[in-house]
């Protein structure tokens, strides 16, 4: 039961990225019924294939990744981890839907990324980047840049 019930709350964060005009929708992992534990790089993997298996959708076509917040940072860090971290206490991890025609809308952040190495992932067939960014209502009010390591699968 537990599994269908994931299962549903998973089809739901789909539906909404399909519905709504920015083409993703997320769920903090504590949300989910069960609550995803993340604690490793294993689990992340794992995690990441369930979701995509529960939806029907092939692996490492990345419209589901995992968002780890990293923090803020006063000015634009481009300097990405090298190892996997929660440093994060106030942000949890977050499952990500991102519907295709996303990539392709515009973007009004002012951010940068980058393609990055996590020394835990080395076998587990997922892929990470890392951004730092914020969007120009959050520049106009002087706010922190926020950093994120993005996950998803390899294939």
């Amino acid at each position: 039961m537990a599994d269908e019930s994931r299962r549903l709350q998973l089809v739901a964060l789909q539906q909404g990225a399909l519905s709504n005009a920015y083409g993703f929708a997320a769920i903090h992992l504590e949300d989910l019924r069960p609550p995803a534990a993340v604690d490793s790089a294993v689990a992340i993997a794992e995690l990441l294939r369930a979701t995509e298996a529960s939806l029907g959708l092939g692996s490492g076509t990345g419209l589901i990744q995992l968002a780890i917040p990293l923090g803020l940072s006063h000015e634009l860090n481009t300097s990405p981890p090298e190892r996997l971290s929660w440093a994060n206490d106030d942000e949890p991890p977050s499952l990500y839907f991102f519907e295709p025609r996303h990539w392709a809308l515009p973007s009004d952040r002012e951010e940068y990324r980058c393609p990055c190495e996590i020394a835990e992932f080395i076998g587990q067939e997922v892929n990470a980047s890392y951004a730092c960014g914020r969007s120009m209502a959050e520049r106009g009010r002087g706010w922190e840049f926020s950093r994120t390591l993005w996950v998803w699968t390899t294939h």
